[in-house]
């Protein structure tokens, strides 16, 4: 929306003197109005935004990493012994022998010639473990994230149609059938700040909308289901040797670092007021609307 005209603004205060003077004279009021001491002032409001897209490239540039590692986390194979009957033993090692041997009286029957048959042996299985420290880490790191994100989002689309603002006062002091009158009034409008303005709000929106669509999709996911009940783990990180050495886990811990350390909002609103008495022609156009 463009700047009012001068007069615009004077069909604006004589639309709004009519309403104020309804049922008078109005021809006789007005130009008792144009005679009397006129003051004007405009006050001009301009919003005005900049942002720092530092951390929304840092999080653009590591979805990949994370994305990755969440459909593949890394797994360690966790070996373990049972005891359980022989009927259901998968597979056993030296060390269930040994521990028949200490056990006998897992031993059912033994033949002649040592060959025995046990009611239960330690069993050997193994199992695969999604819980390591650096899955937990990540775990903790999405989390961290959606926070972070939501944060900034909410605050910036609040705020994200900027509107500036011109208020403009009047002030009028006359004699009307010898009695002295003062009117004071103003008109307010508002209107969206310049295309550019917006289209770079927008666009800043936008980007923030998109991360956040990927980590809200990362949260949701079947790996973060299974830390659902597992605690975040604590300050100060580990570095172990995947997190030093493997390229994307690396990486989620830079990210980490990165969140943990920045405390802004990410983007700055400036309000500025400018005050101003309208020039001879504007005042002209004013008074003659």
């Amino acid at each position: 929306m463009k700047k009012k005209t001068p007069k615009q603004i004077g069909r604006a205060y004589h639309t709004r003197m009519k309403g104020l003077l309804k049922g008078s004279a109005e021809k006789e009021i007005f130009n008792n109005l144009k005679r009397g001491k006129n003051s004007y002032l405009r006050r001009e409001t301009i919003i005005s935004s900049s942002f720092d897209k530092s951390w929304i490239e840092v999080i653009e540039n590591s979805i990949f990493d994370i994305g990755d590692i969440i459909a593949n986390p890394r797994i360690t194979t966790k070996q373990d012994h049972n005891l359980v009957p022989i009927e259901l033993v998968k597979k056993i090692d030296a060390t269930s022998v040994r521990h028949l041997a200490s056990h006998t009286q897992y031993i059912k029957e033994a033949d002649e010639y040592g060959n025995v048959v046990p009611s239960k042996i330690l069993g050997l299985s193994y199992d695969d473990d999604y819980f390591t420290y650096e899955n937990r880490f990540v775990a903790t790191l999405v989390r961290r994230l959606v926070l972070f994100i939501e944060k900034r989002f909410e605050v910036v689309t609040k705020l994200a149609e900027l509107r500036n603002e011109e208020v403009l006062m009047f002030k009028n002091e006359s004699i009307i059938d010898g009695a002295d009158v003062e009117i004071e009034t103003k008109v307010k409008v508002t209107y969206k700040s310049e295309d550019e303005v917006t289209r770079k709000s927008n666009a800043y929106i936008d980007r923030i909308a998109k991360i956040r669509d990927y980590i809200l999709y990362f949260y949701k996911s079947p790996f973060m289901q299974m830390f659902k009940t597992e605690k975040d783990v604590r300050n100060p990180i580990i570095q172990t040797n995947i997190l030093r050495k493997n390229p994307k886990y690396r990486h989620c811990y830079n990210v980490y670092r990165f969140i943990e350390a920045y405390d802004r909002l990410g983007v700055n609103y400036k309000v500025s007021e400018k005050y101003s008495d309208f020039n001879e022609k504007e005042m002209d156009e004013i008074t003659n609307t």
